[in-house]
């Protein structure tokens, strides 16, 4: 389910000041908060800049590369054409994760059944796994038990 850019900033904003508020009830100097409040602020800008494939006119080797969509909260890839573009700009799909998705997001798509197994559905030609917005959808199989995530529900069976 495809969430919106403002949600998209305004949770990975809540992990950054939470981030900040931390740095600064430990014992860490203000320089050294401010530097990752700062870097944690880039991160934000950076992951939520439109795809740019680069300059048309550029005499590199154009590459696959990876871009964060704030609309899916997924790292997609496009062709780069090896110079120009902006900063939403990664090497590979994990750096791009790593980068762009809040810990808690990535960890809820690994959900934990503990010793049953994760619902999966079948989607086009591979299994994912099944997700829902909220275990009151009661969109799990008959037999199978909801969980709540951070972000999601998910189904074990």
């Amino acid at each position: 389910m495809p969430m919106s850019n403002v949600s998209m900033q305004n949770t990975t904003m809540l992990d950054w000041r939470q981030t900040v508020d931390m740095c600064w009830q430990s014992e860490n100097k203000a320089k050294q908060c401010l530097s990752a409040s700062m870097e944690g602020m880039e991160s934000i800008r950076r992951c939520n800049f439109p795809v740019d494939m680069g300059s048309k006119t550029c005499d590199q080797h154009a590459t696959i590369r990876y871009h964060f969509d704030a609309e899916t909260m997924t790292c997609l890839p496009f062709k780069y054409a090896g110079c120009g573009g902006n900063a939403n700009n990664f090497y590979s799909k994990s750096e791009c994760t790593n980068e762009c998705l809040p810990k808690k997001y990535i960890a809820n798509m690994r959900p934990d059944c503990g010793n049953r197994k994760v619902v999966m559905e079948r989607d086009g030609t591979f299994d994912t796994i099944m997700l829902g917005k909220s275990c009151d959808h009661q969109f799990c199989p008959l037999g199978a038990e909801c969980h709540r995530g951070a972000y999601f529900a998910y189904c074990c069976h």
